[in-house]
């Protein structure tokens, strides 16, 4: 099952602005569709670091998108509240 169907995907991709990193991706994600994020995060329950192993699933997804271009690393609040390197994207 896919962390998000493609409907759900646009919507949060239609929440944030023209540019943006995965951290504001997963806030958005996790704050429209706390039941799929939960659910998704669950999947990793058995891993050393599931929050982070999720996260990165979310990071290939973004990756894999024809609609977005990796712009390079940015650093920013992650989840936990403490500043961490992820993707800045850029929608095309």
């Amino acid at each position: 099952m896919p962390i998000l169907v493609e409907a759900q995907m646009i919507e949060i991709l239609d929440m944030l602005g023209n540019e943006f990193d995965s951290h504001a991706f997963i806030f958005a994600f996790m704050r429209r569709f706390p039941r799929e994020y939960t659910h998704g995060l669950y999947n990793y329950v058995n891993s050393d670091d599931p929050i982070r192993q999720f996260h990165a699933e979310i990071g290939k997804m973004l990756k894999s998108r024809d609609d977005l271009e990796a712009l390079g690393k940015i650093s920013s609040d992650n989840v936990r509240g403490m500043h961490s390197a992820n993707e800045k994207w850029r929608k095309i």
